[in-house]
């Protein structure tokens, strides 16, 4: 009986990250497609560690040398972008730069603000590099505040 808690909350941890972006068209760049590749770095806070930062959840995902990967995600965070409460994009070229954006909040999740931040590093104008990163983010923080831990 132990052993099949034991698994249970085992199972409980590893899904709680995927099931934060549930309804997201992100969803599908966190799906763990790219863990095992060596062009990607995931990483996923939860619990303890993400408290310290004020955070439910933070999901990041960095993957560098994948031109192929580019335009699916920024199609995919400018679909999510759509319906966001409050936003802020930078296009460059006709692709986005940049975006940030604070999500719908679900209807269950009183006061749990969602966050969405986008970065194509290749259009940056100083120092380019063939990178892009994506990170969701769950916090009652406001978005300054989110915005300060992407900075730092």
């Amino acid at each position: 009986m132990k052993r099949i808690r034991i698994l249970f909350l085992i199972y409980v941890l590893v899904s709680l990250p995927i099931f934060a972006q549930k309804g997201l068209h992100v969803n599908e760049v966190f799906d763990g497609r790219y863990r095992k590749s060596p062009n990607a770095v995931e990483i996923v806070v939860t619990g303890a560690m993400a408290n310290k930062m004020k955070l439910n959840v933070f999901h990041s995902l960095t993957i560098s040398n994948e031109k192929n990967v580019v335009d699916n995600v920024e199609r995919l965070v400018i679909k999510d972008g759509v319906t966001a409460v409050d936003k802020e994009t930078e296009y460059r070229g006709g692709k986005l730069y940049y975006g940030f954006y604070r999500l719908k909040p679900d209807d269950g999740a009183k006061g749990m603000n969602k966050y969405l931040f986008y970065l194509n590093q290749m259009l940056a104008s100083k120092n380019p590099t063939e990178k892009i990163t994506i990170i969701y983010m769950e916090s009652r923080e406001s978005a300054n505040y989110i915005k300060s831990l992407i900075r730092n």
